[in-house]
């Protein structure tokens, strides 16, 4: 897809050279009192502009695999914090069951999840 690009861990939009450590411990600031560190996230190109030290504002695509000690952690709190703060796409990985459940935001209500498997 032309419109999307990876960004490389070793590069910034800046051109400040970044280390895969600030990566790991990026955080995505959805409000002002509300910040959270998916496990993986995606920007478009058009989001790019708004990450520097951290993102401001919700990614395209949040990814969050879920924990053993804490599954529900991702399935409710997470699906309720997202869809406050208008992430158009949660995709849940369970590597337990080795399954994949992408849900889109569509009119304030996520789709039901799209399930895929092994």
């Amino acid at each position: 897809m032309r419109s999307h690009r990876i960004l490389p861990f070793m590069s910034h939009p800046g051109g400040n050279p970044r280390t895969i450590d600030d990566f790991m411990r990026l955080d995505v600031v959805l409000s002002r009192f509300t910040s959270v560190q998916p496990d993986v996230f995606f920007l478009s190109n058009t989001s790019l502009a708004r990450l520097d030290r951290r993102l401001e504002g919700p990614p395209d695509i949040a990814i969050e695999f879920l924990s053993r000690g804490n599954p529900e952690n991702g399935l409710d709190r997470k699906l309720k914090l997202y869809r406050k703060h208008a992430v158009p796409e949660y995709w849940i990985g369970d590597p337990e069951a080795r399954t994949l459940a992408i849900r889109r935001l569509a009119n304030g209500a996520w789709s039901e999840p799209l399930q895929l498997g092994a």
